[in-house]
């Protein structure tokens, strides 16, 4: 999935939900890049969560 089309999914679901979306992502590149750190600046119905780099604490498994 490209950063483009996770904005578009964002987008879609503020769209479809007409409510303050809540984003918990990883690090993943097209989740931290330039485009989604301006969208989240500008954003005011999306507040985002940014998980830590290694976090085994989040994984029973580990």
């Amino acid at each position: 999935m490209s950063e483009r089309d996770f904005i578009a999914l964002v987008d879609s679901v503020h769209h479809l939900v007409r409510a303050p979306i809540v984003l918990v992502r990883d690090r993943l590149n097209p989740h931290v890049s330039c485009r989604m750190r301006d969208l989240t600046a500008k954003t005011p119905w999306l507040t985002v969560f940014q998980l830590h780099a290694y976090s085994p604490g989040l994984n029973p498994a580990e």
